[in-house]
């Protein structure tokens, strides 16, 4: 009995080897996906832009904006000299307080001489979104020009004056705090690096730099 499960078990083992020798490979990975390298290709052509820039133009206020905001999304290297464009020409308050809001989204100090010429439009609610859009960019040196809002006859304007320049002010200081830490900084490294170097010389030996002592953040 126990040679006849000798054998049994032999012969499992000789059968269980076999099956494992001549397996299926496993499926192999599917490949990656294929890298596309290059932009999308433009939607509209030269002609069709040209004809979405005309728009801008519309009759119509809604249609203006509208072009606008197509010209945008198809990232049309004109769109921001027609935005600058609507500034000084549109008669539609509504789409220059939005022009306004656009150039202040980029925060390019480069458009608040644009927008310094929407404070001396007719509208209140214009003079109001420039100096609101000024604040954010907060550009010192558009100073002066919003301080001859304080003059303005409307008084929500003259406050919204104060309230830019009080902006201002805020980067200012936060600019001040700023130099001052680095100002900080570079000199207690200096006096480090002094220090290192008169240890160095009453110690007659050569003491690795001192950026190489500094601990890695």
């Amino acid at each position: 009995m126990g040679r006849l499960l000798m054998v049994f078990g032999l012969g499992a083992g000789v059968f269980l080897l076999y099956r494992i020798q001549h397996a299926p490979p496993p499926p192999s990975a599917p490949p990656p996906p294929p890298r596309i390298e290059l932009p999308p290709a433009p939607v509209v052509s030269e002609v069709e832009l040209a004809k979405i820039r005309a728009a801008a133009k519309d009759a119509d206020p809604h249609v203006r904006w509208a072009a606008i905001e197509l010209l945008y999304r198809v990232h049309d290297p004109m769109a921001t000299q027609v935005l600058r464009e609507l500034l000084t020409t549109d008669s539609d308050p509504t789409v220059k307080t939005k022009a306004i809001e656009v150039l202040e989204k980029s925060g390019d100090p480069k458009y608040a001489q644009d927008i310094i010429l929407a404070l001396k439009d007719t509208d209140k609610d214009v003079r109001i979104a420039a100096l609101i859009a000024l604040a954010q960019i907060a550009d010192a040196r558009m100073a002066p020009a919003v301080i001859e809002m304080l003059r303005d006859y409307e008084p929500s304007v003259r406050m919204e004056a104060l309230h830019t320049m009080g902006r201002f002010q805020e980067k200012r200081q936060q600019e001040y705090q700023q130099l001052a830490l680095r100002l900080k900084e570079e000199y207690e490294k200096s006096l480090e690096a002094q220090k290192h170097a008169q240890r160095a010389q009453q110690t007659g030996l050569r003491l690795p730099d001192i950026e190489d002592v500094t601990p890695r953040r």
